[in-house]
């Protein structure tokens, strides 16, 4: 979340409790911003995006 918060200029905010899994892979950086969090939502995650925030959130 912080690489994303570096590339991307944005802040980045989670609620609720962490899961126990880990996520692990590669995300090119000239991927759209909207194309990560579309994989971070098949992977169980919500998100909304409020300005230059982001908040994500387990479903």
């Amino acid at each position: 979340m912080r690489q994303l918060q570096r590339w991307y200029d944005v802040d980045v905010e989670y609620r609720g409790k962490v899961p126990d899994r880990r996520f692990d892979g590669e995300i090119q950086r000239n991927l759209p911003l909207q194309d990560v969090l579309e994989g971070l939502r098949v992977s169980g995650m919500t998100f909304t995006i409020e300005g230059s925030k982001i908040i994500i959130q387990p479903i």
